[in-house]
């Protein structure tokens, strides 16, 4: 029974899932692999596009397409299984994930798993790093993934189909609809996946078995604008239904479903006290059931809701940019393995920027209060000086802090009712340069972590979270892009590249599952309605364990994308590693060899024949 409580909080539902100190991988080397890149879009100093509904490709899950375009470590236990992003070497729970202004991070376990996520009902996806990411409250101590769907007005009539078929069982469909006019905006949308996921790895005598993933997502938007005043909803489902492959040394029989449902009301009102008004009320639930043996009873489950309300005011006074912010988060959880724990969170926070010339300063503070945990000040301030038109270069101070999730304190056995919040504070220093045809963005951080939260092996092999006394991380990332146009040739260079060195400070050794190197290239080759795009990945070793003795080895990843666009319809297709070299984002959890997809996708959009 043991071993049954400790799977569960170990893999699936705690902290634990990435957090952890696993059982000591063997170090070996691997040979090579594949992942996909897309034209990186820079939209400010803190922030870079990753997805745009202009891409053309539709990946199948924000992991997929995380793990392929961006030179961050994307932490995926398993083909199609749990996933979350790492910045900066953090934990995958200090990331925050906004969807249309709604947190969607879990109050069990405190992260958002990216592959219940569809990519393709999104518009677009934006990730904020750094200190003033930290306006999205206290979950982004690292940085903030963005999901939005910005309705549009006058657009006319516009619907989306697209499907695709693959190796191993993989089977998906998409269908989008967004009807407009003058004052008003719809917006429907669903997909579903069915991947069997039964690859096989001959030269290890391995086969994903018990690894099938059923998917549905649902999403609608419906707004109204009027004068001065816009009012919009938007409401989202996700549901997933996967079996668990075992890992290189066992096997499963286990089972997980997921449910999340999001939903938002969001009322605007310019030239509102000299400025805009913004109220906002928002619900997310979550539940999950994990059966140890499929067709067995119930070994784990819980449910989770959040109730958020904001309200905000900016103002726009010459040079002077300023906002101010009340949010009141109402949360609930429990489980099989805790009874029903409740939080209420009070958040007052304020930000403004003050442009002079050529330079630009930022401020900002949040006041926060919680019943029985003591909350300090955070907040961020910085300085950006443009000396020249295309250059710029920004300083910012930020502090952050995040609170103990209910399974870091309640779980049974193995929680600790006595952990403290976790805090930061980290000074980052950018420079980018920014013009039609050259783009770059250098970033060198240093941040210092006080009690992080980490889960880790007890008496009788159960796991237990802790706090750690001091941890220091440090390290620059890059990001570039090179455009070039010569009649009907487009061509684009991007790269991106990334270095941390993150080490418990007490004992001076790097921290598990944190590799220090990791880039991306990729050369897209378009002309007229053709493009080709290789692209190449490369992450790091990694320790395995606190006494930094086993590791995981470097992975290098070669991927390609085609496509053919024709007026409404469209083909794509994409290879997989290439080169069908053995590798696995988390240890003993084989990913899969060489494979491909092929997409249809049709679009019809007739434009609205309003005229103002």
């Amino acid at each position: 029974m043991h071993r049954v409580i400790a799977y569960i909080s170990f893999l699936l539902f705690s902290r634990a899932i990435f957090a952890q100190e696993q059982i000591p991988y063997p170090a070996q080397q691997l040979d090579t692999a594949n992942i996909n890149f897309s034209d990186l879009v820079e939209t400010k100093t803190d922030s870079l596009t990753i997805l745009s509904a202009d891409d053309g490709f539709i990946p199948l899950t924000s992991a997929q397409w995380l793990s392929e375009q961006t030179a961050f470590q994307t932490r995926i236990y398993g083909a199609g299984m749990t996933a979350g992003l790492s910045l900066r070497g953090a934990p995958v729970s200090h990331v925050q994930v906004v969807w249309n202004g709604v947190s969607l991070n879990s109050p069990l376990n405190g992260q958002t798993d990216l592959n219940m996520l569809s990519a393709g009902l999104t518009e677009q996806i934006t990730l904020y790093r750094g200190g003033m990411s930290q306006s999205f409250g206290s979950g982004a101590m690292a940085g903030a993934l963005v999901m939005n769907d910005p309705l549009r007005f006058d657009h006319g009539t516009k619907l989306g189909t697209h499907l695709r078929t693959g190796n191993n069982g993989l089977r998906y469909g998409l269908l989008r609809w967004q009807q407009s006019g003058r004052h008003w905006s719809i917006m429907l949308g669903g997909d579903w996946e069915d991947n069997d996921n039964d690859f096989r790895i001959p030269s290890i005598g391995y086969i994903n078995r018990n690894a099938h993933i059923g998917s549905r997502h649902f999403s609608m938007a419906v707004g109204y604008r009027r004068n001065e005043n816009l009012w919009q909803t938007h409401f989202l489902h996700n549901f997933s239904d996967r079996y668990l492959p075992g890992t290189r040394t066992t096997v499963s029989r286990s089972r997980l479903l997921m449910e999340q449902t999001a939903w938002q009301f969001h009322w605007t009102r310019k030239k509102f006290l000299l400025g805009t008004l913004d109220i906002m009320g928002a619900a997310v639930g979550e539940s999950y059931r994990y059966y140890h043996v499929a067709g067995q009873a119930v070994s784990g489950a819980g449910n989770a809701q959040n109730y958020q309300f904001r309200i905000a005011h900016r103002g726009h006074w010459g040079p002077l940019k300023a906002g101010i912010h009340y949010d009141f988060n109402w949360v609930q959880g429990q489980s099989l393995n805790f009874e029903r724990h409740v939080r209420a969170l009070h958040t007052l926070s304020a930000d403004a920027d003050w442009q002079y010339k050529n330079f630009k300063w930022h401020g900002g503070l949040r006041l926060q209060k919680t019943s029985g945990i003591p909350i300090p000040p955070t907040g961020f301030a910085g300085i950006t000086w443009r000396p020249w038109g295309n250059y710029q270069t920004s300083l910012v101070y930020s502090t952050n802090f995040r609170l103990p999730t209910f399974n870091d304190l309640y779980w049974q056995p193995g929680g600790n009712p006595h952990l403290l919040p976790e805090r930061n504070r980290e000074w980052e220093w950018v420079h980018q340069w920014s013009s039609r045809s050259v783009y770059f963005r250098l970033a060198a951080y240093y941040r210092i972590n006080r009690n992080l939260i980490r889960w880790t092996p007890g008496n009788g092999g159960l796991w237990h979270p802790v706090n750690m006394d001091r941890t220091r991380a440090r390290g620059f990332e890059f990001s570039g892009r090179l455009k070039k146009v010569i009649g009907r040739w487009k061509t684009v260079l991007s790269a991106g590249y990334t270095y941390q060195d993150v080490v418990d400070a007490t004992t001076g050794r790097q921290l598990s599952y944190t590799p220090p190197y990791l880039w991306t290239t990729a050369l897209r080759l378009a002309y007229g309605g053709f493009y080709l795009r290789p692209q190449l990945k490369f992450q790091s070793y990694y320790y395995t364990d606190a006494s930094n003795t086993y590791f995981a080895p470097q992975i290098f990843l070669l991927n390609l994308q085609a496509g053919w666009r024709y007026k409404k319809f469209g083909i794509d297709v994409e290879i997989s590693n290439m080169l069908n070299t053995y590798y696995e984002w988390m240890p003993g959890r084989p990913m899969p060899g060489r494979s491909g997809v092929i997409g249809l996708t049709y679009d019809i959009h007739f434009k609205s024949n309003n005229k103002h």
